[in-house]
């Protein structure tokens, strides 16, 4: 029963989402502000999904398949940001993880995959 990952992959999202997107101005208030943003950074060059793409999402695994996944995703460059679970003396044991990372869109997918392939369920 693990659910696999919820994933986002974009090429300007992460931590300092505002700092990469660059200084505030009067587009702020536009509900398509990031967009248009990114938009403009691509292109002027600054910024290329395919080498510099982030993605972060999470999966809910059995207990017995955590160690698998947290290897194949740390060998693959892929942060951990938490290894958590939700309820107490379930059975069977649920936990969940979760992960961020920069990186070529392909390595990143890859490793994911790699991750995805140690699970049982």
């Amino acid at each position: 029963m693990a659910g696999g990952p919820q994933v986002r992959l974009a090429g300007a999202r992460g931590p300092n989402r505002r700092d990469q997107l660059g200084p505030a101005t009067a587009a702020d208030h536009s509900p398509h502000r990031d967009e248009h943003a990114i938009a403009d950074r691509d292109r002027n060059g600054d910024l290329d999904a395919d080498t510099n793409a982030v993605v972060d999402g999470d999966f809910a695994m059995l207990e017995d398949e955590l160690q698998d996944v947290l290897k194949a995703l740390r060998h693959a460059n892929i942060n951990i940001v938490a290894i958590h679970n939700h309820m107490t003396n379930e059975e069977p044991r649920i936990m969940f993880l979760h992960f961020w990372a920069k990186g070529p869109a392909e390595d990143l997918a890859r490793g994911l995959k790699s991750a995805l392939d140690t699970q049982k369920s």
